[in-house]
């Protein structure tokens, strides 16, 4: 959220909940979740969408951002949600999203 727009964009369309996906996953992405969840949005990492240094690292933010400020899901997950609400993955309200793929980039 630092020296962005996201919240305020995120307020004018009503959102509430963001996914997380990313590399440095125990830099960004955590403190990503974090601002996220001192906002009142809900932050979801997706745990097989992240990269990070180490395995150990990874886990330690999975396991952070799963006590402290939200909750970790996999790809699967997300595109099983996506599609329950109607939402095609891949696609974004502005048109088609960067990539389709789980690449690791954020």
């Amino acid at each position: 959220f630092a020296r962005t727009d996201l919240l305020h964009l995120m307020s004018e369309a009503g959102l509430d909940q963001l996914v997380i996906t990313g590399v440095y996953a125990h830099m960004g992405c955590q403190a990503t979740a974090v601002d996220a969840f001192m906002n009142d949005i809900k932050p979801f990492v997706v745990s097989d969408a992240l990269a990070d240094f180490s395995r150990e690292e990874h886990a330690t933010t999975i396991d952070f951002v799963n006590k402290r400020c939200g909750v970790s899901v996999t790809a699967d997950e997300v595109e099983s949600a996506f599609i329950r609400q109607g939402i095609t993955p891949g696609l974004s309200p502005h048109g088609p999203a960067e990539s389709t793929s789980y690449t690791g980039r954020g």
